[in-house]
């Protein structure tokens, strides 16, 4: 009989350290925070990220269909 063949799998990240998931707690909470203290504040900068993404991917796209 032939040998079963064995598949190596990766090992996987399981967690992480206490450093990361302090600090995205802390981001977690500092948006929270921004939101229900400064709902008006926080949606101007929703909408403010929001535009710079949008003009990102179009510069990004311009630059592409430049390229051909």
């Amino acid at each position: 009989m032939g040998r079963k063949q064995q598949t190596m799998v990766p090992p996987t990240v399981q967690g992480g350290g206490l450093l990361p998931k302090l600090v995205g707690g802390l981001v977690v909470l500092g948006v929270l925070v921004l939101v229900i203290k400064h709902p008006s504040e926080a949606a101007r900068m929703a909408t403010g990220i929001g535009h710079f993404i949008a003009s990102a991917i179009d510069g990004v796209a311009a630059f592409i269909r430049n390229l051909a």
